[in-house]
């Protein structure tokens, strides 16, 4: 199995979840900021999963992924949440 965490910006949040698939659709549910408070600049969450369930979600996101709109890390919350400066909300 295979941890990841999935980040992208408020901005985008809805672009993402409104995919039409049914993982799309109950991603990103967990509210970022730097400071922890206030209105969230980013949303956040993190799965397990198979290397080919893995495989199969970078292959779906691929434009996604590459225009910057989604962030896909293999990584535990802890380290990626302060990669990236941010925390919950």
């Amino acid at each position: 199995m295979k941890n990841y965490c999935i980040l992208c910006k408020d901005v985008d949040v809805k672009e993402i979840r409104d995919t039409g698939t049914i993982m799309g659709k109950n991603i990103l549910k967990i509210p970022l900021s730097e400071k922890g408070v206030g209105t969230a600049s980013h949303w956040f969450c993190f799965l397990t999963s198979t290397e080919d369930g893995y495989n199969q979600l970078i292959k779906s996101r691929k434009d996604q992924i590459e225009s910057g709109k989604y962030i896909i890390e293999e990584s535990d919350e802890r380290s990626f949440l302060e990669k990236w400066n941010l925390k919950r909300i």
